[in-house]
């Protein structure tokens, strides 16, 4: 009886080291703070083994690390601002390309004009 007792009262502990955890994952999430499991066993006080055996705990760090990832990536911020201006740069090439070929094809049939005027007057 005294067994069953004891698993229970540690089934409950486990719960409730649990629930502290994800607690606080979320207020970093919303923090904005880099989420790692030093940085967790620095902020609840629980042991490493707590995050990377409760399989529970680990599923719950993993997405949140995940989620962080996906939604603050400094690397990937600084990529996406680099592209962008890449792109903008492109775009804008593109647009003075537009108007030199029309200038070109402006030019193009003057020439062709001006070359059938000549051939008409050297054949006569």
């Amino acid at each position: 009886m005294k067994y069953d007792k004891m698993v229970e009262c540690s089934l409950e502990r486990s719960k409730q080291k649990v629930e502290t955890a994800k607690r606080e994952i979320q207020e970093m999430l919303e923090s904005k703070e880099k989420i790692t499991v030093a940085a967790l066993i620095q902020k609840t006080g629980f042991s490493k083994g707590f995050f990377y055996r409760n399989e529970e705990m680990r599923r719950v760090v993993n997405e949140a690390m995940h989620q962080q990832s996906v939604t603050y990536n400094p690397k990937q911020i600084i990529i996406d601002m680099a592209m962008e201006r890449t792109l903008v740069n492109a775009k804008t090439t593109i647009q003075e390309l537009k108007l030199k070929i029309k200038k070109l094809e402006k030019e193009n049939a003057e020439l062709r004009e001006e070359l059938a005027r000549v051939r008409k007057i050297s054949k006569v």
